[in-house]
This record gives C-alpha cells, structure tokens and sequence, in this order.
C-alpha cells in the first residue's frame, strides 16, 4: 500500500534532494564550476585540478579511491594530477562525478538509526561490479569504471533515505532485504530506487555510459547485461552480510551463467568484505562490523516499536 502524505518521487524531486545534500558538503559554486569544465570537449585537466583546490572534500576522495585501483606498482597516488597520470582523464572524470554524488548522501544528515546495512550494500555494489568484472576479464589494475558503476546502482536508495526519512526507513524494515527491495519499494513509494538512481544520474549531468546498468535492470529483459547487474546487486547483499541464504542461492544460478564459479567466490569473500571496508574508510563512513549488527537491530526494532 503506497504510504499516504509522501511527496511525488520523479525527477524534479530526485534533483531538489541532490541539490539540497550537495550543498551540505560540497562547495558547489567550485563543483558546478568542475562539472562544466568536464563536460567540455577540451577539457583542460590541470585548470580542473586547480579548481579542485577549492573543494578538498572531493580531491582527497577521488584520490583515496584511486589509490585502491593502482594497485600494480605500490607507489602512491598523492594527487589529482598524478591520478589523471595514471588512470586517464576520464576515469578520473567519472571518480569525480561519484564522489560528488555518492559522498554527500552518505553523510546525510537525519533523526534515524544510521543504516548502516544500507551503506554497506550500496559500496558493496561498487566492490561486487568490479569484482566480477575482473572475472570476465574485463578490468585492469587501473580502471575505476567498474567501481564506479556498481557504486551507482544503489545511489537512489540513499537519496531516497535522505529526502523521506522516517518514511523510506520503514520501507527498509528493521533489516534490509536487497533481495526484495524493489517489491517493497514499489508497494510504499510506488518508484524504485533504481529509477531514482537514473534520475539522479540525468540531474548530475552524467555520460549515459555510466547509467548502462541501471537502464538494463530498468528494462528487465533478462538478457546478459540484465543478469550481469543483477548478479552485482545480489553478490553486494553477499559481501555486506546481508540475506545471505537468498543471496548465495540466486548466485548459485545467476553466476555460472555468466561463467564465473561460484565457489571461487565464496573463497573471495573476505578479501570483498576488506574491500568494502577501505572504500568506507575513504567516504569517511562508520559500516559498522559484522559483530555490532545485533544492537543495530535491535536499536531498529525499537523504533519500530515505538512509531508503528
């Protein structure tokens, strides 16, 4: 039943709420100023750099993650110039563009529990896209793109989380369920996180290229590039400990037809789950242990108690 008294979920809201949290962190005279520069076609890069100087919230984050995909030679990336060095131009573009939008969400502010279950699986994404993308052969030491476009896939439960508050955290339940969450989503909200994750794409101004897995599960044809994402969100529910018994049976089918085996995943789940927790580390975001989920739970089922 769609709850009653909620706002219209489209676009125009979807892109008050990213204006409103961007505002919050961010310097947005600088990231505006950042963000036409990168949609130039001559885009000079180190004009873009200087320009950074005036935001260190995203310079030291686009540099703290492109540090974990230079991995080949150990030598440290210091900055956003020796990042364009090493990475490229665009990949470093597209490590801006998702800090910009992924940052300032996570740190939102609000009266609720933290959902740190919540937090966990929308980076867990970016760990699980890249991941299989190493699987398939398809990634580099030095690419970000597959970090950055599982990242995204969760985006929109997050400015979900931040624009309705009370009203998406009762959609969450005392535990976050990635398994059923668009059913849930669409019974209360009568809109997917999904959907919201694409408009926040278009009202960032994005490369369409970055929204290729959101149209894909969108569009729910089945075809390979649907079970691709399909297979990151459930394999990100995976390594952020969440519905753990549906998730391994979903990827016991899903994963083996896109030729990847999955007890060599299984294997991998601690390196994913250390992963995941130096991506929280860069955004500056408690993900909580394994250990601490009881009390968050139970702090959970209190709320609920006491708002129901």
């Amino acid at each position: 039943m769609i709850q009653h008294g909620l706002p219209t979920i489209d676009q125009a809201w979807t892109a008050q709420q990213l204006e409103r949290n961007l505002s919050r962190v961010l310097n947005t005279g600088v990231c505006n100023k950042v963000l036409d520069a990168l949609k130039s076609p001559n885009a000079d890069f180190q004009v873009i750099a200087e320009m950074l100087k005036g935001d260190p919230y995203v310079a030291t984050r686009v540099v703290g993650i492109a540090n974990m995909v230079r991995r080949r030679d150990g030598v440290a990336i210091q900055s956003i110039q020796r990042a364009v060095q090493v990475l490229g131009l665009r990949q470093v573009s597209n490590l801006m563009l998702s800090v910009m939008l992924t940052g300032p969400l996570l740190s939102a502010e609000g009266q609720l529990p933290r959902r740190k279950d919540l937090w966990r699986w929308v980076i867990a994404c970016g760990v699980a896209n890249n991941y299989i993308a190493s699987q398939l052969g398809q990634q580099t030491d030095d690419n970000p793109d597959h970090l950055v476009g599982g990242l995204i896939l969760g985006l929109g439960a997050i400015v979900l989380w931040a624009g309705l508050g009370q009203a998406y955290h009762r959609v969450l339940g005392a535990r976050l369920r990635p398994m059923s969450l668009n059913r849930r989503e669409m019974m209360d909200l009568n809109v997917i996180h999904t959907q919201v994750s694409l408009w926040t794409l278009e009202a960032m101004g994005c490369p369409d290229v970055m929204g290729e897995g959101l149209r894909a599960l969108l569009a729910g044809g089945r075809d390979e590039t649907y079970l691709r994402y399909r297979c990151v969100e459930v394999l990100g529910a995976r390594i952020a400990g969440l519905d753990a018994s549906d998730a391994s049976a979903w990827l016991a089918d899903g994963l083996p037809r896109l030729g990847i085996d999955q007890k060599h995943v299984e294997n991998d789940l601690g390196v994913l789950r250390s992963e995941l927790r130096q991506i929280g580390k860069i955004f500056e975001v408690d993900l909580g242990s394994w250990e601490s989920q009881q009390a968050f739970h139970q702090s959970c089922d209190r709320y609920f108690r006491k708002n129901l």
